[in-house]
């Protein structure tokens, strides 16, 4: 999605997807050249608002559903643990060799998953954080 931003002086587009988030100074000159854009300016403030608001909508789904995986790979993973410190199956058969090498393996797979998809809850709850601070900002300026 992009701003297309045109003042006595010349234009500017903005590519919203690789601009935003944006820190608080960046935003703020950004508005000060949407200014400069009198006849659009309500626009393109109301267009940054519908798309801050959906990117934050977008953000909460991914981080709902990184944190469900995360849970279930932490699961998966102390499941797995307990099948290598006993070297047992859950219903008490013990593991071959063969079986126990897979059971390590897909330990350490469950505790990468589970890591990665920590790192992507977090990743998507600062992101929504530095949108609504970008919200909130264009709501001063109005």
């Amino acid at each position: 999605m992009d701003l297309q931003i045109k003042y006595d002086n010349g234009q500017m587009t903005i590519h919203m997807d690789a601009f935003f988030p944006a820190s608080q100074a960046r935003l703020k000159k950004l508005l000060k050249v949407v200014d400069l854009d009198h006849t659009n300016k309500e626009n393109h403030i109301q267009l940054m608002e519908t798309y801050f608001n959906e990117q934050m909508q977008k953000l909460e789904e991914q981080r709902k559903s990184s944190a469900k995986l995360h849970l279930e790979y932490r699961q998966k993973a102390a499941d797995t643990q307990t099948m290598v410190e006993s070297r047992k199956k859950p219903n008490g058969v013990s593991l071959t060799k063969e079986e126990l090498a897979d059971c390590k393996d897909s330990l350490k797979e469950f505790k990468r998953l589970a890591g990665e998809h920590l790192q992507c809850h977090n990743r998507c709850q600062r992101k929504k954080q530095q949108f609504k601070s970008n919200l909130e900002i264009l709501k001063q300026r109005k």
